[in-house]
């Protein structure tokens, strides 16, 4: 299983992010073309080989709202079986009953909700004010180091609650200039 860490300011690991590329080369490409049926599959497989682990580390595992939606019985059951695991939903698009049915969903969850690649498709301020997650991930190569405080600023602005992970940190540049984050995720982590 192929896991990135995700750490806090001290450099403590508060969880890790299960990767799908451990089992489909372009991650991208996957999460485009899956359907519902097969994003389940992966979430389930990612489930078992979590019970596993021991410990007080969060799980962060990625699922379209769409699969959420469509399979919410047996996500659900999964997931209070397993506290420790995050759902990270990530930027698909949804029609507006969609997106009412994910809202009420999101009532009856009791694990934590994390917002992916905020600024790409539909992972914007709309899904937060719908969703109010507990954790919002923002790429640092997507928004690019010289805007990411602002990116931060603003979010903090719109869910003060909200944990902000900077992800795709591969440098120490770009980990300096993610530290008004939260938490922190990317390559550069898994070098030192």
């Amino acid at each position: 299983m192929k896991v990135e860490r995700i750490l806090t300011k001290t450099g403590e690991i508060y969880g890790v992010e299960v990767l799908a590329k451990d089992f489909y080369k372009d991650k991208e490409e996957f999460f485009r073309t899956a359907n519902g049926l097969t994003d389940l599959l992966l979430f389930q497989k990612h489930i078992e080989l979590i019970k596993l682990f021991k410990g007080n580390v969060y799980f962060f595992l990625n699922l379209k709202p769409s699969t959420l939606i469509e399979h919410f019985e047996k996500v659900l059951e999964w997931a209070r079986e397993n506290p420790y695991v995050v759902i990270e939903l990530t930027e698909e698009y949804l029609t507006p009953s969609q997106e009412e049915r994910l809202v009420h969903l999101r009532t009856l969850l009791t694990n934590p909700i994390c917002l992916d690649d905020f600024g790409m498709q539909a992972s914007n301020y709309h899904r937060i004010s719908l969703l109010r997650p507990e954790f919002i991930k923002v790429d640092i190569k997507a928004v690019g180091r010289l805007a990411i405080e602002d990116v931060i600023r603003g979010l903090r602005k719109v869910s003060s609650s909200s944990k902000i992970v900077v992800e795709k940190i591969e440098t120490e540049e770009d980990y300096l200039a993610s530290l008004s984050g939260d938490l922190f995720q990317g390559y550069y982590f898994e070098r030192i």
